[in-house]
């Protein structure tokens, strides 16, 4: 009876540990991933910083005609430029129950990005 309790013991502790191993390797993958999606945020915001320099030189020197056009680009690239640093504040907040919509939240704001400054439209 006394050798039951005892590999009984032995065995929830095993799963303590395996449980709390493998919370640790989640917690460092996610650190890992949260890192890069940052790094990646950081470089579409500097695109999109860019975009915005070149469209604002583009309206002083352009025609009537295309300001309209211009001006809605202009906006759209500074939304999407609210919309990241957003996105940054929530990846860098974000918990591994949570990981799942924030990532994918940022999928679809970065293509949206990447569409407009690829040629796409410009609107989200």
């Amino acid at each position: 009876m006394l050798f039951a309790l005892a590999l009984v013991s032995c065995k929830d502790a095993a799963t303590a540990s395996t449980e709390t191993a493998t919370e640790t390797l989640t917690a460092e993958a996610l650190a890992a991933t949260k890192t890069t999606v940052s790094e990646n945020l950081t470089g579409i915001q500097t695109m999109v910083a860019s975009k915005i320099t070149e469209i604002e030189t583009a309206l002083t020197t352009a025609s009537e005609d295309v300001k309209a056009d211009l001006t809605t680009q202009l906006e759209t690239y500074k939304k999407f430029q609210t919309e990241l640093q957003a996105a940054s504040t929530k990846v860098a907040e974000s918990t591994v129950e949570n990981w799942a919509s924030v990532s994918a939240e940022v999928e679809t704001l970065h293509a949206a990005v990447k569409t407009a400054i690829t040629g796409g439209t410009a609107t989200k």
